[in-house]
């Protein structure tokens, strides 16, 4: 559909003059603006909310999506994550 999506990308850390390569994998990045996170475990620890908000605030974006596929109804596996700081917009 013309979408720019980007999977399975290995992102950096930086802090002050440190920078670690390869540190955490992206599931999916859309339009370098949508993080997605993909996850198939039941039941979900919030702990992967915590993730998907420091992946954010790390690559100051805006919005992330958590899918989570061991659902019966796929609408309840689609939870919309923000981050007030970001500065990437849809």
């Amino acid at each position: 559909m013309g979408f720019k999506v980007e999977r399975q990308i290995l992102m950096p850390i930086a802090w002050e003059e440190l920078r670690v390569e390869g540190t955490f994998k992206l599931d999916l990045l859309l339009e370098d603006r949508l993080f997605i996170e993909l996850k198939s475990v039941n039941p979900l620890p919030s702990v992967f909310f915590k993730q998907i908000r420091t992946h954010l605030s790390l690559m100051d974006l805006k919005y992330g999506m958590l899918i989570k596929f061991k659902v019966d109804m796929m609408r309840e596996g689609l939870h919309r994550v923000y981050n007030n700081n970001g500065q990437k917009q849809m």
